[in-house]
Parts: C-alpha cells; sequence; structure tokens
C-alpha cells in the first residue's frame, strides 16, 4: 500500500523551511519528510487540544445553553456563518452572529443569541486558527515549535537511536515510541498555545 504523502493544509512548516532548517540540500528525503511534518504536527495539535493553524472549515460542535461556545481551532478569525439544528434535528436555523468577538483563550461570544444547548448541533463555517499577516509571531514560534521536534525525530530516524518506531503504514504518520512524549523545549514554546478548558 502507498503512503499518502501530501502535506495537510494545517501543517506547522513547510517541506522547503524543514530542509533548511535540517540542512538537507536535495529533495530525495521530501516524502519522508511531509510523513514526519504531519505527524509531529498532529501531535502538537493533540498536546494543544485544539487545532492551530488557520484553515477554512466548518465545526460541528455541541451547544452550550449560553452565548459561548469553545470551537476546536482559534482563534477565529472570520465567522460567516453559526447555524443550529432545532430539537427534531430536522431543521436548521441561523444565529445572529452580528457583534460576534473571540477572546484569548479561544472562546467565541455572541452578543445577540446563544447556542442551543445540544449535542453536535451547532455548524460554525469561518476560518479559524492563527492567519499568516495577523498571527506571524505565533506562527513563527509554532513552526519553531514543530522545527525542534522535527530535528529530534530526523536524528533518531537516520541514526535508528530516536524516538520514532515507524513512518506511517497507510496514511500520512510518524508513529513515535512508547513514552517518548513531547519534548522539553518544545512543551516550553506550546505553554501558551495549550487550551486550558480541557
Amino acid at each position: 500500500m502507498l503512503l499518502d504523502r501530501t502535506i495537510l493544509p494545517e501543517a506547522l512548516t513547510s517541506v522547503e523551511a524543514a530542509r533548511d532548517f535540517l540542512k538537507i540540500e536535495d529533495a530525495e528525503h521530501d516524502p519522508t519528510l511531509i510523513v514526519f511534518i504531519n505527524g509531529i504536527t498532529t501531535a502538537i495539535e493533540a498536546y494543544c487540544c485544539r487545532g492551530l493553524k488557520s484553515i477554512a472549515e466548518v465545526q460541528y460542535l455541541s451547544g452550550t445553553g449560553t452565548n459561548t461556545i469553545n470551537p476546536t481551532r482559534w482563534p477565529v478569525t472570520t465567522l460567516t456563518s453559526a447555524t443550529y439544528l432545532t430539537g427534531d434535528y430536522s431543521t436548521t436555523e441561523a444565529l445572529d452572529i452580528a457583534g460576534w468577538r473571540c477572546d484569548d483563550a479561544g472562546r467565541l461570544f455572541l452578543p445577540n443569541d446563544r447556542f442551543y444547548r445540544g449535542f453536535q448541533n451547532i455548524a460554525l463555517t469561518g476560518v479559524f486558527g492563527y492567519l499568516a499577516g495577523t498571527h506571524d509571531r505565533d506562527l513563527m514560534l509554532l513552526e519553531t515549535a514543530c522545527q525542534l521536534w522535527l530535528r529530534r525525530a530526523w536524528q533518531g530516524f537516520t541514526n535508528q537511536t530516536g524516538a520514532v518506531d515507524s513512518v506511517g503504514a497507510g496514511s500520512a504518520s510518524a508513529q513515535f515510541k512508547e513514552g517518548a512524549g513531547v519534548p522539553d523545549d518544545v512543551k516550553v514554546l506550546l505553554r501558551k498555545y495549550v487550551d486550558k478548558s480541557s
């Protein structure tokens, strides 16, 4: 089975930046780098308990019965629409998003409406996560965290002594050895990005 070697749209570094950081001169190792970048990005997002880099998406969330909700990827850059499924889950109604805002902890506020209580009954459509041009400092720190972990994984892979157990099987992922965890230097950079509401 061929591995899917497509870089994720939410990847925290590019193949070219990774090659430069690791001082790899040719593209021969790009497929392996893509697998590592995707695996490390996924691991960082899991550690932070949220998505980080900006992508346009629809998020399906459970309504809280209040005017606040916690998106799974934040900050919210653009909110195009918010809808909810009515009590019988057969009809969709629009929520009033005029004046919406997102605080530093990622909570989305609607001043003129509420997120009706229910299970996976809220659909938020927009752009979520740190956006280039708006959040450049955050993106630089997140890329540095990804690259530091990538260097450690790459050294382990090339020397066959590190924290990487295997490079995917059927999907683009790097399997990290039991107990390897997030490196301490990476944890320091990620401290402000960890969702403390989880």
